[in-house]
């Protein structure tokens, strides 16, 4: 067993929130869903340090779509994750995918080996996208055209495991919503380096409730 493996597995064990958002992630499929546009599933990716919620309709669960997704959502935009968590589905654990983490520096972790926790974070997520998009669509049929509206309500709601936002968490700061918009307003430098550090602060806040909370449930 090499160092860096090692080091892993005490990590994954130790009950650990990361401190730094996208370093684990975890993710899920649901579906088949109707289809739309040939689209009849939804891939649910929940980062484990701000509970931010990143979700895309796929056309199947292939693996080549998982890996899309992974470029084009995760990787080219905030990085590669240090550890990815999944259920032991067919498109997480085929050599296509494990060629691609490899090559990224990505470790993959299935469930419930090393840390049941996660699976249940990924499965808590879906769920949650599942009843928002249910309760938004109010009877329009194309769920996919609202699937993006559902996903940005649930980040920037507040969120008890961390005590704000996933968005405010994850970015330092709470979108204005389209009531709210006041044209030509503008963050004076100032303001962005106060917050910045409150930013800082908020991240020592939650991550300190999360892990308080993943000792008690221990």
């Amino acid at each position: 067993m090499n160092c860096k493996r090692s080091k892993l597995d005490g990590y994954m064990t130790s009950r650990k929130v990361p401190e730094v958002p996208f370093e684990a992630v975890s993710v899920d499929h649901f579906g088949p869903l109707q289809a739309m546009n040939g689209f009849k599933y939804v891939i649910v990716l929940v980062e484990h340090t701000t509970r931010y919620l990143i979700c895309r309709a796929q056309k199947s669960t292939k693996s080549g779509e998982f890996i899309r997704f992974m470029d084009e959502e995760i990787i080219c935009k905030f990085g590669a994750p240090l550890v990815v968590i999944s259920d032991r589905g067919t498109c997480f654990t085929s050599l296509e995918t494990f060629e691609y983490f490899e090559y990224n520096g990505v470790s993959h972790y299935t469930s419930p080996a090393y840390y049941p926790e996660s699976n249940g974070l990924a499965e808590r997520a879906v769920k949650t996208v599942k009843d928002t998009l249910r309760r938004q669509m109010n009877g329009i049929q194309d769920w996919k055209k609202e699937l993006n509206r559902a996903v940005f309500n649930i980040n920037i709601s507040v969120n008890s495991s961390i005590g704000c936002s996933p968005f405010e968490l994850l970015y330092g700061f709470q979108p204005r919503l389209f009531d709210e918009m006041v044209i030509g307003s503008v963050l004076e430098t100032d303001n962005r380096l106060k917050q910045v550090i409150q930013l800082k602060e908020k991240r020592k806040e939650a991550l300190q409730t999360l892990q308080n909370s993943l000792e008690i449930q221990s």
